[in-house]
């Protein structure tokens, strides 16, 4: 069974918001008297500036120009001759003179543009290095000082967010908030500075995700936005960063109006910023981003609509060559990315690689945004190999995201993201192709992510989600316990770090889910199992049903309700995994990755069902499915060994059952590809040789060839000594081993073989853990070596051994029914030869195994092939109880056996008073299911006689329903079981209760055992039965009858008369039943007695009527003709007939009266009346009677 673990976790890069700075007002200002000037060339002003040619106030005047040009344009040869100017302006003055002063200001702030376009740290370093010189130059008080103050604020916070170093924020908001402080309230740059201030703090809050410094943010940018009349220029921009700060305190704190209000103030942003303007494209993609936000919190397609149509204005309102042009290409390439994982189509993901490449290669080698854009780039990369399966992308992936991490520094902020996202794309590679080196670089770069991640950010349970993941990856391969509790430990804490309703906690969920299910494989502890499971239904109960996410939830579920059934044993969780599995297939469109995976585990879900309940069509399902699974995985695939192991397995399965040899050789090709696919030191590589050895024995069955069990004895000891103890394979692979070398001693006769089976069988028995359903397979194997034993050194002590090793496997009360009741019958068989006095009890157990074997969620036909397996069972038992004694024990037996499937038939048709009585809810419920388990069962047959390629379809979906229904009416009778006075409700009867059933007289019950023959006659008022031994009737003679009776009636039917047949009549076959069985039976009631001391034959009205419960042999044979029939008994007295009415019944259940009888006719009610001639006492002495001779006389009991 394949445990898909669901795809880890990536993080995607959230485009950076611009958070756009109002231009310093002083420079805005020069700006504009600035464009006053015209005719005056850009070249022409540098030249002559650098010749003295142009005035100092023109040269100032013209950079400014230049500045707000480049603002605009973003041309970046415009902002070199801007700071050319601006050099020289700053060489030619003093520095006493205020146009020094203000030359540094405006050099320091186009450096600070250069910086951003080009992200050369030097620019940001001269810059510093300027606007310090201003503030420095700039006495306490001059109004100018809270203007130089400010851009020296946020030449710190561009540094930090290149470096990372917490001093540069620290001095940023020191700086900024002097700033602030400085200017008057309603001075006009207020805003700008307090605007400015706040993104300090967002900044600060970003790396260090204290609470604090995001509720200064937003009060900061909030009150920029008060001071801020609603028709100013610059209320956009602030509107724009407000949205931005709420956004992140909504990633935060998971609050939806810090969503709404953020979206609300970004369309102000956009609304109230004229089509044309610089800033449009910015607000356009920071309002995109946040509908896509929203739509990954609430998952609403229009969010997702919303957030493409923004997102193209934004593309297209951006000229080529803008330096804001990459920006909204990787925000629209990252909701590409979003569309396909919400609706699967490939078009987007096309979309998506290309729109990324773009950002990537419009984006200047240095520029500190580099780095995002190749993140994002190098995830579309892994999303598109995730979905085509081209290695080429995953190779460009990992080469992409390594080029991120190393683009950034250790301590910056955003390294831990990607280095999450080299880790599972290294993790993926692993996946695909197996190395080791992968995984081990997979863990060592998820942990730098952790470790990088300080306690309380947002991505914290994402990046810990990974790295648990692939600490349960590296447990798979290499199988070291500690990786699996390092596992457990992380997926724990990530999903508490993660809120309810948080969209990715389902995939921890699940994840988590896995593991437990993985340390449950390992470990055997039924709580792992079951936290498994209630994380995973979690998990799927959270996901949307058009999520592409659910597919990968349910495979999960469904396998571990497989894994639960293999433990504990319970139908419901087989019917409940095929089911979750087929809807994981059914949810999965073809081209899907992981639909081989989804196919082979429900396959292999069939073929555990076969094994169970032995319907071929489930065979048939699972060889189909995992087939396919098969022929979709391409060579190479790690997962390809284990979907050739499941297909061979089950080859070999079906070889076993119908005996095609074509069956077995496609089971050993397949099975040796599994085994040289894999290589040396995987896991999963012991279980493909235990298949493979097991396919091996079975070729060595079929043929006898020697060479073949030595192959297998090989190729299983490679899968034990491969196998730690403690790992929950290791019992099955041993018993395996040790049914080779049981087979290699039944070939050779080597003792050694003998010895090394038992030593095998008895590790494994020890290593299996007590309530595993395995354990009775194992116990029965070694039981069944310890009486091969027996047979050749004749020790009773083996048989003996046997006799215990049988006889737990039998009592186990887990397991599959039909290995607990062949240990019942082995147990029978050796307590018979010992006399043994466990003999009764072992019958008594195996009495009580047959209702499980003969199931009633099964077919009709099905039912009754099992119950033929335990016929011989309940008459032996039967005996054995008549042996001992227990004649009222013999009948209860055999009424339990023999009223399986003709009891239940009535139980469905009962009433149920007593119970509706106590408890009314538990009676209806009990009656609809009845009704409608009768119905399915009825409908089933009806469908299995009709079936044609069309309907078998729903041929599987009754089928379906009925082992639904019969499941939860199991389920419905333990609950009233456990309801006080309803202990044994409708369990086996005792005497007590079954004497009852002989109310219109008395019934006589025939069994036929191999050593005795018995006649048990259960009369009403007697409360024991009376024992009729027939010592001259055994069980050879029953059968050779019974080969006479069928004989007479071919011959009857093909000559059409019935004489004689080769010298044998029907007088002669008629005597022996009268002198063996009817005679003794009537002599016991006193029938023939009471004939013998009349004067006259019994008048006509005053005959008896007797029952017949006839079983075995007896079935066949006309007790109620028996009698002499030669002249020489030509007067009444010597035939049954003469003294009794005979009618046939099943079982005593048979003549249970309703509790309540009514006398109203029902509307339904049918009778059939045959009508017999009148016959003379001549008559009855010369003619044997056909089938069913009725006298006149008894017509009045038909109804």
């Amino acid at each position: 069974m394949c445990l898909l673990h669901y795809a880890p976790q990536r993080t995607r890069t959230r485009t950076k918001k611009r958070l756009l700075q109002v231009r310093n007002p002083f420079l805005y200002t020069i700006c504009q008297i600035a464009n006053g000037m015209i005719g005056i060339q850009v070249t022409d002003v540098v030249e002559q500036a650098e010749a003295s040619c142009i005035t100092e106030e023109e040269a100032r005047t013209l950079s400014v120009q230049l500045l707000g040009r480049f603002e605009r344009l973003g041309d970046l040869a415009v902002l070199e001759q801007a700071i050319a100017i601006l050099v020289e302006v700053i060489r030619t003055t003093s520095a006493l003179d205020d146009r020094h002063r203000t030359g540094l200001g405006s050099l320091g702030v186009a450096l600070l543009y250069r910086f951003n376009h080009r992200g050369e740290l030097s620019d940001l370093e001269d810059a510093i290095s300027r606007h310090r010189d201003a503030v420095a130059l700039t006495p306490h008080g001059h109004p100018h000082r809270p203007e130089y103050l400010n851009y020296l604020g946020k030449s710190y916070q561009a540094r930090f967010e290149r470096l990372g170093e917490l001093n540069d924020i620290e001095d940023a908001i020191t700086t900024l908030r002097e700033t602030v402080d400085l200017t008057p309230h309603n001075h006009p740059d207020k805003p700008t500075y307090l605007r400015n201030l706040g993104n300090s703090f967002k900044a600060r809050f970003d790396r260090l995700g204290e609470l604090n410094d995001l509720e200064d943010a937003v009060l900061m940018l909030r009150d920029a936005i008060d001071l801020v009349p609603r028709d100013h220029p610059h209320k956009p921009g602030y509107l724009n960063n407000l949205g931005n700060s709420l956004v992140t305190r909504f990633e935060r704190l998971g609050e939806l109006v810090d969503l709404e209000n953020a979206i609300s103030m970004l369309k102000s942003a956009v609304d109230l910023t004229p089509h044309g303007h610089p800033d449009k494209p910015g607000y356009l993609t920071n309002l995109g981003d946040t509908f896509r936000t929203r739509f990954e919190r609430l998952g609403k397609s229009v969010d997702l609509k919303n957030a493409t149509s923004t997102l193209k204005k934004a593309v297209d309102s951006t000229p080529p060559g803008h330096p804001d042009k990459p920006m909204c290409l990787n925000s629209i390439g990252n909701t590409f990315v979003t569309r396909f994982e919400r609706l699967g189509k490939l078009v987007d993901l096309e979309k998506a690689v290309s729109t990324l490449k773009d950002a990537v290669n419009l984006i200047p080698c240095g520029h500190p945004d580099k780095p995002d854009f190749l993140n994002n780039l190098g995830n579309a990369f892994v999303a598109r190999f995730e979905r085509v399966g081209e290695q080429a992308d995953l190779e460009d992936a990992i080469s992409t995201l390594i080029g991120a991490v190393d683009l950034t520094p250790h301590d910056h902020p955003d390294k831990p993201m990607y280095l999450n996202n080299l880790g599972t794309s290294f993790l993926a590679r692993f996946e695909h192709l197996g190395e080791l080196s992968d995984l081990e670089n997979t863990v060592l770069t998820l942990r730098d992510a952790v470790d990088l991640t300080p306690h309380g950010h947002p991505d914290k349970s994402g990046y810990l989600g990974n790295l648990g993941d692939s600490f349960r990856t590296r447990f798979e391969r290499l199988g070291e316990l500690v990786d699996l509790e390092n596992a457990i430990s992380i997926l724990s804490s990530a999903v508490d770090l993660t809120p309810h309703d948080h969209p990715d906690k389902p995939m921890y969920l699940n994840n988590l889910g896995n593991t437990f299910a993985a340390r449950f494989d390992r470990l055997g502890e039924p709580s792992d199992i079951e936290r498994a499971i209630s994380t995973l239904k979690a998990a799927v109960n959270l996901t949307p049903h058009d999520h592409p996410d659910k597919p990968g939830y349910l495979n999960n579920l469904g396998t571990c309700f497989v894994t639960r059934l293999e433990r504990i044993g319970e139908l419901v969780d087989l019917e409940n995994a095929i089911s979750t599995l087929r809807n994981a297939v059914d949810l999965s469109p073809d081209d899907l990755l992981e639909k081989p995976a989804y196919l082979h585990n429900l396959g292999t879900s069939f073929l555990t069902r076969f094994e169970r309940l032995g319907e071929l069509s489930d065979l048939k399902d699972a060889i189909s499915m995992v087939r396919d699974a098969v022929d979709l995985t391409p060579r190479g695939h790690p997962d390809k060994p284990m979907y050739l192991n499941s297909l061979g397995s089950s080859f070999r399965t079906r070889f076993q059952r119908l005996g095609e040899l074509v069956d077995l050789e496609n089971s050993m090709s397949m099975l040796r590809d599994a085994v040289d696919f894999t290589p040396h030191g995987h896991p999963d590589k012991p279980i493909y040789f235990n298949s493979l050895g097991n396919a091996f024995v079975a070729r060595f069955e079929h043929f006898g060839e020697l060479v073949g069990l030595e192959s297998a004895i090989l190729q299983l000891s490679n899968a034990v000594n491969l196998t730690p103890d403690g790992h929950p394979n290791k019992p099955d692979f041993l018993n395996s081993l040790g049914g080779a070398f049981v087979a290699r001693y039944e070939r050779l006769g080597e003792l050694v073989d003998l010895k090394n089976a038992i030593s095998t069988l008895s590790n494994a028995i020890g290593l299996t853990p007590h309530g595993h359903p395995d354990k009775p397979m194992h116990l029965n194997t070694l039981g069944n070596i310890f009486v091969t034993r027996f047979e050749r050194l004749g020790e009773l002590r083996d048989l003996q051994d046997a006799i215990s090793l049988f006889s737990h496997a039998a009592i186990f009360p887990f397991g599959p029914s039909g290995i607990r009741f062949h240990a019942s019958q082995r147990w029978i068989s050796c307590a018979r030869r010992l006399s043994h006095n466990s003999l009764l009890h072992a019958y008594y157990v195996a009495t009580n195994l047959l209702p499980q074997l003969a199931w009633i969620g099964l077919p009709l036909a099905r039912r009754y092939s099992e119950l033929k397996r335990g016929a011989d069972v309940v008459r032996e038992a039967a005996a054995a109880a008549l042996a001992a004694g227990l004649p009222e024990t013999a009948v209860e037996w055999l009424e339990q056996g023999r009223s399986i499937v003709w009891g239940e038939l009535l139980q469905l048709r009962s009433s149920y008073e007593d119970l509706s009585s106590a408890h009314p809810d538990h009676a209806r419920r009990l009656r609809e299911l009845s009704v409608a388990l009768e119905n399915a069962s009825a409908s089933r047959e009806k469908s299995l006689a009709l079936i044609s390629g069309e309907s078998r379809a729903s041929l599987q979906q009754e089928a379906d329903r009925h082992r639904t229904l019969a499941i939860e009416r199991d389920k419905l009778l333990q609950t009233i079981r456990g309801l006080p006075g309803f202990e044994q409700f409708l369990l086996r009867k005792e005497f007590s209760q079954l004497r009852a059933s002989a109310h219109s007289g008395p019934v006589v019950i025939l069994n036929a055992a191999e050593n005795r023959c018995d006649a048990l006659i259960v009369v009403a008022d007697i409360d024991h039965v009376i024992h009729v031994p027939l010592p001259n009737f055994t069980f050879e003679r029953s059968i050779g009858l019974q080969n006479i009776m069928k004989s007479f009636l071919r011959h009857a039917c093909r000559e059409g008369k019935t004489a004689t047949l080769d010298g044998v009549s029907w007088e002669s076959f008629l005597a022996p039943l009268w002198k063996c069985v009817g005679q003794p039976v009537l002599d016991a009631l006193a029938f023939s007695v009471r004939y013998v001391m009349s004067l006259e034959f019994t008048l006509p009205g005053d005959l008896s009527r007797i029952f017949w419960c006839p079983t075995g042999p007896f079935v066949f044979l006309p007790i109620h003709a028996a009698g002499f029939y030669d002249p020489h008994y030509s007067q009444p007295g010597h035939k049954v007939y003469d003294f009794v009415i005979s009618t046939y019944i099943p079982t005593l259940s048979a003549l249970v009266l309703p509790p309540n009888p009514s006398t109203v006719p029902h509307t339904s009610l049918r009778l059939l009346a045959v009508r017999q001639p009148p016959s003379d006492g001549i008559h009855l002495q010369r003619t044997p009677p056909t089938w069913n001779p009725l006298p006149e006389r008894s017509k009045k009991y038909l109804g």
